[in-house]
Formats: structure tokens, C-alpha cells, sequence
């Protein structure tokens, strides 16, 4: 079902050979490396970028968004390239080379800190005198590995064949800040082409046709987005079932498959109060500025305090003295409005940002999670114990991501699809989503009837 080594290395030639030298002192690559999976990593973070700074402009020329995220990264603002999620495949290293592995996972400088490392090497029950392995994480935890990896006092093969890949599946510009006598610019590609899912020509009908159903349209790229609420933008979704296909088997289970894939979400008009315990579960962010973006008509989260209230009242609050009558959405609304007289009277926005209330909007809040850190997101916040607006996110994502995952299977949500702009050929899927709804938050969700209702009416 998958290509060998060597069909690989003949469609792969850039991308490393066997034996191939790589050091006047004899050392040699052994195996056959690729880059496995890389998403849409440019025209993500650049619409992270945007969303940060609210640049309007969005008709920039790939070389044009390539410069602008170049000089953002070299004036040290590597975080952004934590929306990349790239996965390197090493393939048939013989086991000469398993202590250069054991070296890079265990080297005191912490090298592979930020990157997941799954190999058979160890596998007792592997036949061959050879093994593979994949590493997978953003561009920033390689940036980890190449810049702290002792390239003066040791050579390592799995190191060389990471760093080749990492020319075939990234630009220099996302490298500004790297030495260039580490990563030479003149040997990355200036386009990343985004995956397609190539199938084996000898795959027999009836696995094309399995993949097909989990993996959609092969002739489709790996990502999707989804565009159509007032809470969210579903930016990226990893294509599970196409990297399942694409990585060698038995590396990776369910849980390793939600470890290595990821899906980029845009929060839109979340308060500050809720953004605050968003990024507690430090995925990679990128959050608009109050610094840099005016916030002279910033829109006001009310509290529902109509929840353990007996109705909506009038609150007297006492100002500059005077006590006044105010509902909760006035009254926001009159403490927001202090920013923009201070800005008026010469105030710069980084500092009039100081009189903002808590709840101000914040209009654009982009991350990336991982499919696992976004299930633990989904249990601590649709719990009934989250804060009610972090809690209404949450709850409307899962169901949304729960009706997308349908529309690959259940026909009562062919219409929602096209009520939504949903392609049904585009890959989706989320490993356990399913399974970890109906364990573990069913019994809190409120829509829960609703949802089993409309699924026992098609059987």
C-alpha cells in the first residue's frame, strides 16, 4: 500500500538518498527522508499577522506576504510560526544509526523539546535491519533543534535529513533570524506548495475508496476552512486520514494521530475576561494588539447575569461623584468611552489601553491547537463549571466540528452543509471526537436530544 524507500527516493530526489555523504569526515545519511505533511503554513500565519495588527489589506502577493512575515520574524517575533505544523519522515535507517537517535532524544540541551519523535527502532517485534521514524512539530520546534544542536562538536544523520527536508517544506523568510550558517537561504524553495494526498497507482479499489471516505477528495489540498459564525473561523483543519495513510505503519496510534495534528481556530469578539483563560491552554496564539489597533469602538461583553438574576435591572453606580442608574450594557459602553477621550487628549494608544475594562472585545484571537489539547479544551470548558462566555464558545465549536464530522456520513446533514458553504468532499476528521463527546461531555450538553433526535430519524 505505501511506496518503498526507493520509489521514494526516485520521486523524492532533493530529498535525500541513501548513503548519501554529508561531511568531510565520512559520516553519511543512511535512509530516505521526506517531508510527510506540511500545511498551509504561510498564508496562516500571515492571516494570524493580520489579525493581530487588524490589517485591512488583504491583497498582498505571496512574495509580498512572504517579506512582511520575514521582517516580523526577524524583529523577534518567532511565535507566529508556531501556526506551521510540518511532520518529517525518515525511512529505512539501518540500525548502525539508532544511537544517533538515542543521542538526539536524550541530548542534554533538551533538543527535541518541542518536537514529537515516534520510531521503531526499539520495536521488538520488527523484523528488518532497518527503522523509521517521524518528527513532527511547528517550525518553531525545529528552529529549537537546528539552533541548539552542536554542530561544531557532533554530527548526527537524523539532524542532516530534518534540516534538508526543512528546505523542501519551508521558505527563508520564516528563518530570517537563524544564522545562515546554519540554514543557507540560497537552498530553501520560494513557494510552499500545499500537500495533495498521493495514492499508491497499485492501491487496490476497495483501500482507495476507504481512504477517499475519510480523507475526501484526493485531488482536494490537506486543509480546509469554515467561515460562516459570528464566534469562530475555522481556519485549518490537519487532514487526519491522509496522514494516517502517509505515515509508516504502526508509528502512530489514535492518540499519537491527535499528538501530530492539528487545527488552526480565529475567536472572534471574545471579551478580554474570556481570551484570559483561552491562552491558559498555551497552544500557539496570536492575539490581537491593544497596543497597535485603535480601540476607539470597542465593542462590550455583558456578563448574563440574567442567569442568577430575577430580570434584567437598572444598576446605580456612582461616577466622577455622581450616582447614576445604568444597565449593564451602558454602563460598559460609558466605561469604554474613557479610552477614546484619553486618546483625544494625546494618549497613546499603548497606554490608553491601561483604562479598558475587562470585558472589551477583542476582535481577533488566532490558535492553533493540537486535535488532543483541543479535546482537553472541550472538557474543561463545556464542563458546567466554566465561565458562561468561554463556555458558550466552546459548546458551539464542538457542535459545529461534530455536525462538519457528520456531513462525511449521516445524510440528514447534507442540508446544514450547504446551508453552511460546506464542501463534503473536503477532508475532515477527527479521531475519538465522536467517541469522546459521547464519554465524557454528552451528559452536560443541553442540544444533546436535539442531536439524537435528528440521528435516529435517517436509520
Amino acid at each position: 500500500m505505501k511506496k518503498t524507500p526507493e520509489e521514494k527516493a526516485r520521486l523524492n530526489a532533493l530529498y535525500g538518498a541513501q548513503g548519501l555523504p554529508f561531511s568531510s569526515t565520512g559520516g553519511s545519511l543512511t535512509g530516505v527522508s521526506e517531508p510527510l505533511y506540511y500545511n498551509d503554513s504561510i498564508h496562516i500565519i500571515y492571516d494570524a499577522c493580520r489579525s493581530c495588527y487588524a490589517i485591512k489589506d488583504n491583497n498582498k502577493s505571496y512574495d509580498e506576504i512572504k517579506t512582511y512575515i520575514g521582517k516580523r520574524v526577524q524583529a523577534g517575533h518567532d511565535s507566529i510560526v508556531e501556526h506551521s505544523n510540518i511532520i518529517i519522515a525518515v525511512h529505512g535507517t539501518s540500525n548502525v544509526y539508532r544511537s544517533d537517535l538515542l543521542r538526539l532524544m536524550s541530548n542534554k540541551r533538551n533538543l527535541c523539546k518541542y518536537i514529537k519523535v515516534a520510531s521503531d527502532a526499539a520495536d521488538p517485534n520488527r523484523e528488518s535491519d532497518t527503522f523509521n521514524t517521524i518528527f513532527q512539530g511547528s517550525i518553531r520546534g525545529f528552529k529549537h533543534l537546528i539552533i541548539n544542536f552542536p554542530w561544531n562538536e557532533e554530527e548526527n544523520c537524523f539532524v542532516e535529513h530534518i534540516r534538508r527536508q526543512l528546505y523542501q517544506c519551508t521558505v527563508k523568510e520564516l528563518w530570517s533570524n537563524v544564522s545562515p550558517d546554519i540554514m543557507d537561504p540560497t537552498q530553501f524553495i520560494d513557494n510552499i506548495a500545499i500537500n495533495q494526498l498521493d495514492l499508491d497507482p497499485d492501491l487496490d479499489i476497495e483501500d482507495e475508496e476507504q481512504v477517499k471516505e475519510q480523507a475526501g477528495d484526493i485531488d482536494k489540498s490537506f486543509t480546509m476552512s469554515y467561515d460562516k459564525n459570528d464566534k469562530f473561523k475555522i481556519v485549518n483543519i490537519d487532514n487526519a486520514a491522509a496522514v494516517r495513510y502517509l505515515v509508516p505503519n504502526g508509528l502512530l496510534d489514535d492518540e499519537g494521530l491527535r499528538e501530530c495534528c492539528t487545527i488552526t481556530v480565529l475567536f472572534k469578539n471574545m471579551s478580554r475576561t474570556a481570551t484570559h483563560q483561552l491562552v491558559r491552554h498555551r497552544n500557539a496564539i496570536t492575539q490581537e494588539s491593544q497596543r497597535y489597533v485603535n480601540y476607539d469602538n470597542a465593542g462590550f461583553t455583558v456578563p448574563p447575569v440574567a442567569k442568577y438574576l430575577p430580570k434584567e435591572d437598572m444598576f446605580e453606580i456612582e461616577l466622577g461623584g455622581e450616582k447614576k442608574k445604568y444597565t449593564l450594557e451602558s454602563l460598559g459602553k460609558e466605561i469604554c468611552n474613557i479610552y477614546g477621550q484619553l486618546r483625544k487628549q494625546g494618549i497613546r494608544k499603548e497606554d490608553a489601553r491601561a483604562y479598558l475594562p475587562g470585558n472589551v472585545q477583542c476582535h481577533a484571537i488566532y490558535m492553533t491547537f493540537t486535535f488532543s489539547s483541543l479535546l482537553k479544551f472541550f472538557e474543561l470548558r463545556c464542563e458546567p463549571h466554566a465561565q458562561a462566555e468561554i463556555r458558550e464558545y466552546a459548546w458551539e465549536l464542538l457542535h459545529t466540528l461534530l455536525r462538519l464530522q457528520e456531513c462525511k456520513t449521516k445524510p440528514y446533514t447534507e442540508e446544514f452543509a450547504e446551508e453552511q458553504g460546506i464542501d463534503l468532499t473536503s477532508p475532515f476528521w477527527i479521531p475519538g471526537l465522536k467517541e469522546f463527546y459521547n464519554s465524557v461531555l454528552v451528559k452536560y450538553d443541553d442540544d444533546a436530544e436535539v442531536i439524537a433526535t435528528s440521528e435516529n430519524s435517517v436509520e
